[in-house]
């Protein structure tokens, strides 16, 4: 739908109407049009929109008490950015609060996300006058409060700041579920992510920490490993089982690993710098992602197969000459050698 209006009836099949960007600018200019006309008791803000292709400036609607009185738009460029995760907006948010003198705020969230984030920044913003942060979940009945503040003091000033690597290294919404988030939280994070993500570089040891510590979570909590790469985990269990497992059962690749640590890196600076105005996003291709039809995907990360054992003879014969290109080359023959002929070959495989 190129206009949507206050009578345009709730479309049937969701699904088709949010893919479209066209839709969802529509309904985010309508969603302005109607705050800015409404009675409100307190201010809201509207911000994230986007106009003819535009990002807007955030905006404060104040409140009016009658239809005559009205008080025009605030615009706050602070809050106005290209950031497109609402996890990492909403801590803009909270900082502007913070900076405002407020010193009680409600965040409504259902997500882990938020609750990792907002720790992350909660010991900064209590030295700038913030005395309660509460999260608010679930619906009716269900509907919950956790107090963050209290939350924090317990966790500690060190937990609270690894916590976040924690979570998006083991899973969160854009990155693949690694072990449990138990196991995550009993696996030493901090003597391995303490550095993690703080400086602009990966480097070759901060790397090798992170596997290190997904390959304990990988075994589980409570369980001890010698391992120290996913290469080496992924061998040990393939040897110590009585049974050779299927693939979907071993553990992942180091060289699979490493790009997900790359992308939990990306990730993990731009949380850690959503407050710092001079920070510029670093290009997510150089972090393990690849950007195809407008979409931006994971690199998978596989090794390709060397060509050498890709080479099949497909022979008729027995394989007991040099005519066979397998026998040739010094390999043994494979069983998609002879898929069509299933003579016995002598050229063992």
């Amino acid at each position: 739908m190129a206009v949507i209006t206050e009578d345009v009836p709730i479309p049937q099949q969701m699904d088709k109407f949010w893919p479209s960007s066209i839709n969802k600018t529509a309904l985010q200019h309508l969603t302005r049009v109607i705050a800015a006309e409404q009675h409100l008791p307190i201010p809201i803000i509207l911000s994230g929109s986007v106009v003819d292709e535009e990002v807007v400036p955030a905006v404060l609607i104040c409140p009016r008490r009658s239809s005559d009185e009205f008080s025009s738009p605030e615009n706050i460029n602070s809050l106005t950015g290209t950031v497109e995760e609402a996890d990492d907006r909403l801590l803009l948010h909270c900082a502007w609060e913070v900076t405002r003198g407020c010193d009680r705020l409600m965040v409504i969230s259902n997500d882990t996300d938020t609750v990792v984030r907002l720790l992350r920044f909660i010991h900064e913003w209590r030295d700038h006058g913030l005395n309660e942060l509460w999260v608010e979940f679930g619906h009716g009945e269900r509907r919950r409060h956790l107090p963050l503040h209290i939350l924090a003091d317990r966790l500690g000033l060190q937990m609270c700041q690894v916590l976040v690597k924690v979570h998006v290294l083991t899973g969160d919404d854009a990155l693949s579920k690694i072990g449990t988030k138990h196991a995550a939280y009993t696996c030493e994070p901090d003597k391995y992510l303490h550095n993690f993500a703080e400086s602009e570089d990966l480097t070759e040891e901060s790397t090798k920490l992170a596997e290190e510590y997904l390959v304990r979570v990988w075994t589980g909590a409570g369980r001890n490993t010698v391992c120290k790469t996913f290469d080496h985990a992924r061998y040990e269990s393939h040897i110590n089982s009585n049974h050779p497992k299927p693939l979907e059962l071993l553990p992942p690749t180091s060289s699979v690993i490493q790009n997900h640590i790359k992308r939990a890196f990306f990730i993990l600076r731009n949380v850690l710098n959503i407050l710092n105005e001079q920070y510029t996003v670093p290009d997510a291709t150089n972090y393990g992602w690849l950007l195809e039809d407008a979409t931006m995907l994971p690199v998978k990360g596989l090794k390709s197969i060397p060509p050498e054992i890709l080479t099949v003879c497909q022979c008729g014969g027995q394989c007991d000459t040099r005519r066979c290109v397998c026998r040739r080359g010094g390999m043994s023959c494979v069983v998609f050698c002879h898929a069509a002929n299933n003579s016995e070959c002598r050229n063992d495989y």
